[in-house]
């Protein structure tokens, strides 16, 4: 692959950024919250961010870390994706910068797995569930379960 198709613009990040909080924004708005929970029943690893935002960006903080307590990983996310930008348009060694991903990326992955592990061992996290037989699949199995056996 050519150097110059793996790089992406600022405006690129902010548009794919923007495409995606505007598609969070019209599950939001249709009720659902995660649409891997909704199609499972399971919740995903970041089931809870979306609404941690939402609490703190409306200044509940409290409710925010309730919600997902890795929630402020993102901002540092962000930073790093603006900064890699930056880096490759000075011409810092593409290795450099694979290894510096591969290292971001298996931290955070560590981080919300362990996260995720803890907050579903948890029988009181009401955000974090498994009830399969919630989800649209659940129910599709249950439907046919119900009208041919």
């Amino acid at each position: 692959m050519d150097d110059h198709q793996e790089t992406i613009s600022i405006k690129q990040l902010v548009q794919v950024l923007a495409a995606a909080a505007a598609a969070v924004l019209l599950l939001q708005a249709m009720g659902i919250t995660c649409l891997i929970k909704f199609v499972t029943g399971i919740s995903c690893p970041g089931c809870g961010m979306t609404r941690a935002w939402l609490s703190f960006l409306t200044g509940h903080p409290h409710r925010a870390f309730a919600y997902h307590p890795l929630f402020l990983v993102l901002v540092p996310v962000a930073a790093y994706l603006i900064l890699r930008i930056v880096l490759i348009r000075k011409g810092v060694q593409r290795h450099l910068i694979r290894r510096a991903d591969y290292i971001l990326l298996t931290l955070l992955c560590i981080a919300m797995f362990i996260c995720y592990g803890l907050r579903m061992a948890d029988p009181h996290d009401t955000i974090v569930v498994c009830h399969p037989s919630e989800g649209i699949v659940g129910r599709a199995f249950s439907w046919l379960y119900t009208r041919f056996l």
